[in-house]
């Protein structure tokens, strides 16, 4: 178990780190930029984009802590795995003079599967976090496209199609952003259960 903190959950953690933290510090500064530009544009349809981030935010910090709670018990299957392999390997000698070969494979199938199990648990939680802010980002441009209807035909907010085209394509970033800060989060949470073993 020792040997897998040491291995694995250092290198899950490192990964997240060289990673992630590059996407939780740019962009979020991005997609604030972005939120920036549309407000100057058109700050009432930049308002609704901007409430429909919180409608984004509630699932990913409910994904989130399936994602962390998931990897902690993943890495800790993980480590009995390779606890009970190398038990295995040290008393083969052992294992062979009472012909346990079965039944110790049989143990590892089982623990085995107790950590893909666990594993599949938490990269469904991170698909669901990553497909839930793909659909609200959807919905909520859908929604952003009414209201810029409604504001363009009764209160003349956009003044020619150009300013339109920038305030969208700026959406569009500010989305984008989020969609990887999303992906950033729940990958964080994933490195916080291996270095709560590590540490």
């Amino acid at each position: 178990d020792l040997l897998s903190r040491v291995s694995s959950d250092v290198t899950t953690t490192l990964s997240v780190v060289n990673q992630s933290l590059k996407d939780l510090v740019q962009e979020p500064l991005n997609g604030l930029a972005s939120l920036v530009i549309a407000a100057i544009i058109a700050p009432v349809p930049a308002l609704f984009a901007a409430l429909g981030l919180g409608l984004i935010a509630i699932p990913v910090a409910r994904q989130s802590r399936k994602v962390r709670k998931g990897s902690s018990k993943s890495l800790t299957t993980l480590g009995t795995s390779v606890q009970a392999l190398s038990q295995m390997f040290q008393g083969i000698r052992t294992v062979k003079a009472f012909r346990a070969e079965k039944r110790e494979l049989e143990r590892y199938r089982e623990i085995n599967e107790s950590y893909v199990h666990a594993t599949m648990k938490m990269v469904r939680a991170q698909a669901l976090s990553n497909a839930s802010t793909l659909l609200f980002s959807h919905v909520g441009m859908a929604g952003l496209i009414l209201v810029v209807g409604y504001v363009t035909i009764y209160l003349g907010e956009f003044r020619n199609e150009k300013d339109m085209t920038a305030f969208f394509l700026s959406i569009a970033a500010m989305y984008a952003s989020i969609k990887d800060v999303t992906k950033a989060i729940t990958n964080a949470q994933e490195s916080v259960g291996a270095s709560e073993r590590i540490q």
